[in-house]
């Protein structure tokens, strides 16, 4: 199984449910960062040019130039990717070295105690916390739904409930009865 580095490392973005924490279920909070770069002095080992056997595998890169494919959601964040599978051939990544990672991961440790500005963390808090309730108006939404106001349609388009077929004893019709139509006014006679 890949371990990816970001997630592993950073046990804070991993929110369980107390009750499912024994079947490893929980939320994921992919909007807070995992690494930091300030202050970390961040050295380059090496710079690749993505081959045509290493698209969309980022995982296999890194595996080549760490040794481990744990180093894969790091590899991914440095050179600003989010989508592995948006790795084209001819593109250019940058190799840092195992111990920049590290500190990218300890220095993003040191700095968890400080007060998070992150502009969506009111609004992420709000929504964990909030307990699950229908509004008045979603109430009204539904219950329209549920008999909706008749529409007016052309003749050839049914009403909502309406059906093509009628049966009887005897006759199945596939259309509307015409029995009881009027004459049309504009037909030339």
């Amino acid at each position: 199984m890949l371990q990816i580095d970001t997630l592993s490392k950073n046990k804070g973005l991993f929110n369980p449910n107390a009750e499912q924490l024994e079947r490893n279920y929980g939320i994921w909070d992919l909007t807070r960062s995992s690494i930091t770069y300030s202050g970390v002095d961040v050295r380059f080992k090496s710079y690749v040019v993505i081959k045509s056997d290493d698209q969309m595998r980022p995982d296999l890169l890194a595996f080549r130039s760490f040794g481990d494919m744990n180093y894969t959601g790091s590899l991914l964040k440095l050179n600003s990717i989010s989508n592995p599978f948006a790795v084209q051939e001819g593109e250019v990544f940058a190799i840092p070295t195992p111990k920049s990672v590290d500190s990218m991961f300890s220095n993003k440790k040191a700095l968890k105690d400080e007060t998070n500005n992150n502009p969506n963390a009111k609004f992420r808090d709000s929504q964990e916390q909030r307990k699950f309730k229908v509004s008045d108006s979603r109430k009204e939404f539904l219950a329209k739904r549920k008999n909706p106001t008749p529409q007016v349609l052309p003749p050839n388009v049914l009403q909502n409930g309406e059906r093509q077929t009628v049966r009887t004893n005897s006759v199945i019709g596939l259309a509307p009865d015409v029995s009881n139509a009027t004459p049309n006014p504009n037909a030339n006679i």
